[in-house]
């Protein structure tokens, strides 16, 4: 009899198993061209998420379509750990569906989507798509899109410096400073001290600040801190809480 009852419990789990994870730090990929990803909100209370690769200046639409499922919400956000910046709902639209329509005002990097019953003990199968104009048909790495809006043509691989401040143009692409204008890119800008350091900051951006005491050796380089970005562009500042290290040089890197 306790076998018995052991195996229920065992095949109950198991019919119940997460399709998509509960944390967006684990978010299910949506890959890019995907015609949608299915998911199932197995019990009460279930949040699945998953993550995009969105492209500068990119206009995104986020559709999901209930499917047994009575009723969704989602939410879109930029950082894993980070506060919604969309949110709605299926309640009053047709056929069960919710939809955002988002542009990329920053740089290329993943944000999050979101997945849940509308109500509680609302559970069932659904379909996520995000749909865009961000194909790459000369695989240089930059949609296309971008590069006939920046340039005009799709004529350019990345590897030029179109405005000529140092800065490649997939490198300008990636961290969502504007490629044509010898002002805009990603620089350290002051320095404060030994241990504070300040950028232009692209909307949502999400950086690395790194630290070494030898130029000429590329592993010296050390992981000071990470910094995220709000909503609107602007200065961005690290302050480093030790002081009292050796003489450093310093370097911001978005990621």
């Amino acid at each position: 009899m306790v076998r018995f009852i052991l195996a229920l419990l065992m095949f109950a789990l198991a019919a119940r198993a997460d399709d998509h994870a509960d944390d967006p730090s684990f978010a299910t990929l949506i890959p890019p061209a995907s015609t949608g990803v299915a998911g199932n909100l197995e019990r009460d209370l279930d949040v699945d998420w998953f993550r995009f690769t969105a492209a500068p200046t990119i206009v995104y639409t986020v559709t999901v379509t209930a499917l047994t499922l009575w009723d969704q919400d989602i939410g879109y956000r930029a950082f894993a750990a980070g506060d919604t910046l969309y949110q709605t709902n299926s309640a009053f639209m047709p056929g069960g569906v919710s939809r955002v329509v988002w542009t990329n005002e920053g740089g290329e990097r993943p944000y999050f989507i979101g997945v849940e019953g509308l109500f509680q003990f609302t559970t069932g199968t659904y379909a996520v798509a995000v749909s865009t104009n961000d194909a790459d048909g000369d695989d240089d790495g930059m949609a296309d899109a971008w590069e006939n809006a920046v340039f005009g043509t799709t004529a350019r691989d990345g590897t030029g410096d179109d405005d000529g401040d140092g800065v490649a143009d997939i490198d300008e692409y990636r961290s969502g400073t504007q490629a044509t204008n010898a002002a805009s890119r990603l620089v350290i800008i002051s320095l404060s001290g030994d241990h504070e350091v300040e950028w232009p900051a692209v909307t949502y951006g999400s950086y690395r600040v790194e630290a070494t005491s030898n130029l000429l050796n590329e592993s010296s380089w050390q992981l000071r801190g990470t910094y995220e970005q709000g909503p609107a562009p602007g200065p961005a500042a690290f302050i480093d809480p030790q002081t009292n290290l050796p003489a450093r040089m310093w370097r911001v890197r978005y990621e």
